[in-house]
């Protein structure tokens, strides 16, 4: 998943985050502009992502 960041973003909400594929940004947006959406993920990633008793644990890369 490839994705931009904007000086626009906050990230004030602590229980949720998103990432949009335009240039939409709310108080839980990390990027925008991504290659990707929930429907190119797998079937079985977004199900494990809707269960509130699975951990994630995201990595994110900066690159300039």
């Amino acid at each position: 998943l490839s994705a931009y960041t904007s000086p626009a973003l906050r990230l004030k909400d602590k229980n949720v985050i998103s990432i949009s594929k335009i240039d939409r940004i709310d108080e839980s947006t990390i990027a925008i502009m991504s290659d990707k959406a929930a429907n190119d993920l797998s079937v079985e990633l977004v199900k494990q992502l809707k269960n509130p008793s699975v951990k994630v644990k995201l990595i994110l890369e900066i690159k300039s």
